[in-house]
């Protein structure tokens, strides 16, 4: 199966403090250039420029033509769901190639955390893989 391309950081700090401007109006970014974050981008081409400016390392695929951003408040549950090609690919790819299901770099290199065992059965691999899409969704960016 052909890999799909996808949004990618290079620095996930400085996307976490991104995500936060946007979601706080309190710039956490930080520099000469704090308050050009503050308005949060309403299209690929305004998200692509505070990516770049901020230094975030960022990939956006170009067959991205459009960009929603929702936000939870105290009344309303917002969620995010993953994009459905993607999630797909990684379920192939764990059931026909064997792969694993890793943690991101950062919880390897902040928390000491063990890599999973490449030897573990499928069932076991997609479960991870499921809880791991499963926290995503519901932990709300907090």
């Amino acid at each position: 199966m052909p890999e799909v391309d996808r949004f990618m950081v290079a620095d996930l700090g400085i996307w976490g403090n991104l995500v936060k401007t946007w979601a706080t109006g309190v710039d956490h970014v930080g520099g000469p250039n704090g308050k050009d974050y503050l308005k949060r981008p309403t299209t690929i081409a305004e998200l692509k420029e505070q990516l770049a400016k901020a230094g975030a390392g960022a990939i956006v695929p170009d067959r991205y033509q459009d960009l929603v951003i929702v936000q939870s408040t105290d009344t309303k549950l917002a969620l995010a769901l993953p994009e459905a090609k993607p999630l797909i690919a990684a379920e192939e790819d764990i059931k026909n190639l064997g792969a694993g299901y890793a943690p991101a770099d950062f919880y390897m290199d902040k928390f000491q955390a063990q890599p999973r065992d490449p030897g573990e059965p499928v069932e076991t691999k997609l479960l991870i893989h499921a809880m791991s899409i499963g926290d995503y969704t519901i932990r709300n960016c907090k």
